[in-house]
């Protein structure tokens, strides 16, 4: 290794773009000793910021919850929120007879 390696690249050259799996790529050709691109990561546009909220559930609802997000291998949370996104798409009278066939207190 000579010390032009070490030195660091100018502030005007620009990284390329690369998606996770060609980073993956990259790093699997690294660690088999192979030569490769310089890669770096690019950030994706921040998500809109998530809030606690806070609700009542029966011990039961609460164990199906559980259930349900650890069989499907989501967190509880990301389980809520796709029901709540599929409800909201149903129409009106979808969303009444889905509440009426599933009288929860």
């Amino acid at each position: 290794m000579a010390l032009a390696d070490l030195m660091r690249p100018s502030a005007n050259a620009k990284p390329r773009a690369s998606s996770v799996d060609s980073f993956i790529d990259g790093a699997t050709l690294y660690a088999a000793g192979q030569q490769l691109p310089q890669l770096t990561l690019v950030r994706c546009k921040p998500q809109k910021p998530m809030v606690r909220a806070g609700f009542t559930l029966t011990a039961e609802i609460r164990r199906q919850l559980i259930a349900q997000a650890q069989q499907q291998q989501l967190s509880r949370s990301k389980l809520i929120r796709t029901l709540i996104h599929h409800f909201g798409g149903l129409s009106p009278a979808q969303q009444r007879r889905l509440i009426q066939q599933h009288p929860i207190r």
